[in-house]
């Protein structure tokens, strides 16, 4: 499976409409180990971090 970094920053763009979020040191954190999994293409971490995310979206 391929996610291309634009794919990441249009997730990214739409988790950080929510201001408090988009703050918080967790996202930050999140957007790190998100882009590191895709540099290195590692899916499950790209899926764990991606449901938490979403999660937190609730």
């Amino acid at each position: 499976m391929e996610i291309s970094v634009q794919v990441l920053h249009r997730y990214l763009d739409v988790i950080g409409q929510n201001p408090k979020f988009f703050a918080s040191p967790l996202f930050i954190h999140t957007k790190n180990c998100l882009a590191t999994a895709v540099a290195v293409s590692d899916w499950g971490i790209f899926s764990k971090y991606m449901n938490l995310i979403l999660s937190m979206q609730k």
